[in-house]
């Protein structure tokens, strides 16, 4: 008889429920690469030629910038890094620092790790989940009442029949 309800309350807090989780996942991932980024920034730019105070002031890119960026193929590089740095590069080194595989495959290894810990939190909560579940003791059905039975029946009964009661 509650089967309305409870399909109800299911659909209120799982729509409640994806929204908040998408906020929570991308925050710990927002997290984890503004830790991690600015170093695997500054470390790939040296690498690749640049001097360091100048890889240094590129490696502070807000951290949902350089995803966005990934994500719609584009290379911040070239509006990170000072013109006058950019030309006294060799001709192979800014090529490379402003192709398209550069930005992507510098940023790879602290979006794994901020995916990891989004996955190792997603993996605590849903253990979490199952020692509530496998703590909340016994199953329980619940029994139809005779009161319940009583007033089932009064309603099938013509008006005459329950006025004779």
């Amino acid at each position: 008889e509650n089967r309305g309800v409870g399909s109800g309350m299911r659909a209120t807090f799982q729509n409640a429920g994806s929204p908040l989780s998408l906020g929570l996942f991308f925050t710990i991932m927002v997290l984890v690469l503004s830790a991690s980024l600015p170093s695997a920034i500054q470390a790939g730019l040296t690498n690749g030629g640049v001097p360091v105070a100048a890889a240094a002031g590129a490696a502070h890119i807000p951290p949902t910038g350089a995803l966005f960026a990934a994500f719609l193929g584009y290379n911040p590089m070239q509006t990170l890094l000072p013109p006058a740095v950019l030309s006294q590069l060799a001709p192979a080194a800014r090529d490379t620092l402003l192709g398209n595989s550069f930005f992507p495959n510098l940023i790879s290894a602290p979006f794994m790790d901020s995916l990891r810990a989004v996955f190792y939190f997603s993996a605590f909560l849903t253990l979490l989940a199952a020692l509530a579940s496998a703590l909340r003791g016994k199953r329980f059905l619940f029994e139809e009442s005779d009161a319940r039975d009583e007033a089932a029946v009064s309603h099938d009964q013509p008006l005459s029949a329950q006025a004779a009661k």
